[in-house]
């Protein structure tokens, strides 16, 4: 009798392990990867960015004020919008969204 509720139990606990294992794993896996801490860029990170993008920018204005390459025109484009610098095509719908 005392082994039968032994075997029992054991079959009733292999049924069982995948998921009551699996769910516990995946539950401390997500809990994990939700705390866990998040870099934040340096403010010197962010200012070696900006002062490049800022080169960039002068040395695209430049090569175009010399000879028009839509290459560099193109480039001249990204990177002053993510300089924070509002480009013109930006401005021009904003001021268009603001007269309507």
């Amino acid at each position: 009798m005392v082994k039968e509720k032994a075997i029992e139990f054991l079959n009733v606990c292999e049924e069982e392990w995948t998921n009551e294992i699996s769910y516990a794993a995946l539950h401390t896996l997500t809990d994990n990867k939700r705390n866990k801490q998040k870099m934040l860029s340096l403010s010197e990170d962010i200012s070696k960015l900006q002062t490049h993008l800022q080169r960039t920018s002068e040395s695209l204005t430049e090569a175009l004020e010399e000879r028009f390459f839509k290459h560099n025109w193109e480039l001249l484009s990204k990177v002053q919008c993510n300089t924070g610098k509002t480009c013109s095509v930006q401005q021009t719908a904003w001021r268009r969204n603001r007269e309507n």
